[in-house]
């Protein structure tokens, strides 16, 4: 999931009246998507057909920072992660039959 302002300032989003996403807070209202996305982060690259957008301006103002996506388990679960706590590093590493035996809906 993608904030808006870092979908705008990749390409075009459009409306999306399809998908939905609830969370503790209820449903989000204004949903939209952006098509052909490339995510790159921690060095890996995962390119997308469609991403959905939402307005990410409460979170990133909770957190004191500013949000611009969220990685989903469908992502996460193919990666192998690395935690360097002495110098405060991730590093991933991308194994495409990592998490095949995780519970999918």
């Amino acid at each position: 999931i993608l904030s808006t302002a870092a979908a705008k300032s990749i390409g075009k989003i459009h409306f999306d009246d399809e998908d939905s996403i609830s969370g503790l807070n209820g449903r989000v209202k204004k949903l939209y998507t952006a098509d052909n996305v490339d995510v790159i982060f921690a060095g890996l690259r995962d390119p997308f057909r469609q991403v959905l957008v939402m307005d990410m301006n409460a979170l990133s103002k909770s957190d004191g920072t500013e949000v611009s996506g969220i990685i989903g388990l469908d992502t996460l679960q193919m990666l192998i992660m690395d935690i360097d706590y002495r110098d405060g590093l991730v590093h991933l590493t991308f194994d495409p039959n990592h998490g095949t035996n995780v519970y999918r809906r």
